[in-house]
């Protein structure tokens, strides 16, 4: 994906991110097919609030991206509302001292990274 100059500061994509270096990054595979960065917001926002079942809350999520208090985690702006792979950054496990554990705690890393986690 390409950045879109047809593309408006303040209506497809937000004031602050009228720099060389945000159009080169969320251009970047962070959007699917020919998404605006508002809409890219808009799919991880509606996604979220319904996975909380708490769909009022899109807005609000919007709205902090939107004016630049909320930055999202790159696997969470692409892979939110997709089927890419996991809207994860990093994973964090509790091992026991078992041969067990171990076992199943490499699985369950091993399952995470199949699906995009990282």
């Amino acid at each position: 994906m390409t950045w879109n100059n047809e593309w408006k500061k303040g209506t497809d994509y937000p004031e602050w991110g009228d720099t060389e270096v945000y159009k080169k990054t969320i251009s970047g595979g962070y959007l699917l097919g020919s998404e605006s960065p508002k809409e890219a917001y808009e799919r991880v926002c509606n996604t979220v609030a319904r996975r909380l079942d708490r769909p009022e809350l899109a807005n609000t999520f919007y709205e902090y991206i939107w004016n630049g208090w909320l930055c999202l985690a790159s696997p969470v702006l692409s892979n939110t509302g997709t089927d890419r792979g996991l809207p994860i950054s990093c994973f964090g496990i509790d091992v026991a001292d078992s041969i067990i554990d171990i076992g199943q705690k490499n699985l369950e890393m091993m399952l995470l990274a199949k699906h995009g986690g990282g």
